[in-house]
């Protein structure tokens, strides 16, 4: 990304070269990825990413267009690029995704209407979507760190309980 006097401009290419990297990653650690190391393997529906600012943006991005490689996602002060949403895949396909955005009101960054306008997209979908905003700047603020963990921990207990639904 970079600022311009437009505003800012991310580099569609590179996040999709990010994306890769990332997407790679994943399939390298599920079970698939890993035959002789099964045991190392981690289990996708218990695969959350966590990203703050860029890695927000990135982690978003997963969710949006490989959806089956995680459970979840907590976007910390990210945004959603018109080409990111341009690549996005039929709503359906996430609906097993819990995704938690927390924003600050005063991130002079990435202001708090790119927060908002995630909200708004993810809102109506059929997925488990949580919103929260914070008096904070560009950073992670004890509050939201500890909303963060609970919703966390909530999922992952939900996940290892035997009533799971």
């Amino acid at each position: 990304m970079a600022w311009t006097p437009e505003g800012l401009v991310g580099d569609p290419q590179q996040a999709r070269d990010s994306l890769q990297l990332l997407s790679r990653f994943l399939e390298q650690v599920l079970p698939d990825g890993l035959p002789d190391l099964s045991n190392l393997a981690l289990d996708p529906g218990q695969v959350y990413l966590l990203g703050f600012s860029q890695g927000a943006i990135m982690s978003l991005y997963l969710a949006l267009t490989q959806p089956e490689k995680l459970a979840g996602v907590v976007a910390m002060s990210g945004r959603l690029s018109p080409e990111i949403l341009a690549e996005a895949v039929e709503p359906e396909r996430m609906k097993h995704l819990a995704i938690l955005a927390v924003h600050g009101t005063a991130d002079a960054v990435l202001p708090i209407a790119f927060g908002r306008q995630i909200r708004d997209y993810f809102a109506p979908l059929p997925l488990n979507f949580t919103y929260r905003e914070y008096e904070m700047g560009h950073e992670v603020a004890p509050e939201s760190l500890r909303d963060i963990q609970t919703w966390l921990q909530n999922r992952l207990d939900r996940r290892d309980s035997p009533m799971k639904a």
